[in-house]
């Protein structure tokens, strides 16, 4: 059975960030009927009405820092404080921050502090709004968490079904749905993952890990599929045209626990010195001596997903390095095995 067709831009979410997303989602509310959709489920989530929102504001910057989006009154005030996430951390003092910015900007007024998150991460967004403190004089101000998914969701289910040709609000909609669903699942461990999904999910990690890693190595080769089960990138370590291999090889999960290697070729200059450094190290137990080279498992920890698992993955090929050449970069701490 063929898998349903995931628009453009949901392809292409790998390589968006907050930023995008964000504004995104501040263009969509340009829309009037998109804006007083979002405005009605919003409202009704929090127990506030929100019909008083004219406008949405992106970037603003406060005292402590930036606020994503705010949907302000008439008078400029800011009945609705959005902090919008995808894969960044979410943190009590940020949103503490945000709901004492929000409670003096409204002077007594009602309004609402939302987190808006993946639907994966609801769960980890509404303890972190427990924790936010509100006293019975900020009580005025309501806190709501909400998904990407169901906020979009409620703006495509009140677009007129006569309004969904492909140059249309409802076309937008969907684009940023698309985007929003990778999003939310890339986020999550990969032991979360279904079956079925689960190798494009590694494909997103492997390129986010690749990615990572062009701020530590000197250089970059082009993705390269071994087999159809190996496919990685070349990763110059010096000056001195020495090499490494860093990405999936499925076939030998069930050996070293993990999908993602480090492969030492035996072509590069240095391999003999590299062979015997690794063979001393205390790595030396999980080296493989296989295929014209030496592989290294790249471990994927069992509860981390997202950019935590992407450090997590950056630092382990980062110490090896360091042990096969002194002086290669190490800027990335090791995390958790």
């Amino acid at each position: 059975m063929s898998r349903p067709h995931t628009p453009l831009l949901g392809r292409l979410a790998g390589w968006f960030n907050e930023v995008i997303v964000t504004d995104a989602l501040r263009v969509l509310l340009d829309h009037q009927q998109s804006m007083h959709s979002f405005l009605d489920y919003v409202g009704r989530a929090a127990g506030t009405d929100l019909s008083m929102v004219r406008t949405f504001e992106r970037e603003r910057v406060i005292d402590d820092g930036r606020v994503d989006l705010e949907g302000l009154d008439a008078d400029g005030r800011p009945r609705l404080l959005i902090e919008a996430k995808l894969s960044h951390l979410i943190t009590t003092e940020q949103m503490s921050r945000y709901l004492a910015f929000q409670r003096l900007a409204l002077a007594g007024a009602p309004g609402v502090l939302m987190l808006l998150v993946p639907a994966s991460r609801v769960a980890e967004a509404g303890a972190v709004m427990d924790r936010v403190v509100t006293t019975p004089a900020q009580a005025e101000i309501r806190s709501v968490v909400l998904s990407w998914d169901e906020c979009l969701e409620a703006i495509a289910g009140q677009l007129p079904a006569s309004e969904s040709s492909p140059v249309s609000a409802a076309a937008d909609v969907a684009q940023l749905q698309a985007v929003c669903r990778e999003f939310s699942s890339w986020v999550v461990p990969p032991s979360m993952v279904p079956d079925a999904d689960r190798q494009e999910h590694l494909r997103v990690l492997r390129d986010k890990l690749h990615h990572r890693l062009r701020d530590e190595l000197p250089s970059a080769g082009p993705l390269v599929a071994r087999d159809p089960a190996h496919t990685h990138r070349y990763f110059g370590v010096d000056d001195a045209d020495n090499y490494v291999s860093i990405g999936l090889a499925p076939g030998l999960e069930a050996e070293g626990g993990t999908p993602f290697w480090l492969w030492v070729p035996e072509g590069t200059p240095e391999y003999g010195h590299w062979r015997a450094a690794l063979r001393r190290s205390i790595l030396r137990e999980q080296l493989e001596e296989r295929g014209g080279g030496l592989w290294l498992p790249l471990h994927m920890g069992t509860d981390i997903g997202g950019p935590e698992l992407v450090e997590h993955l950056a630092a382990q090929s980062v110490a090896i390095l360091a042990l096969l050449h002194p002086t290669s970069p190490s800027r990335v701490e090791p995390g958790p095995q």
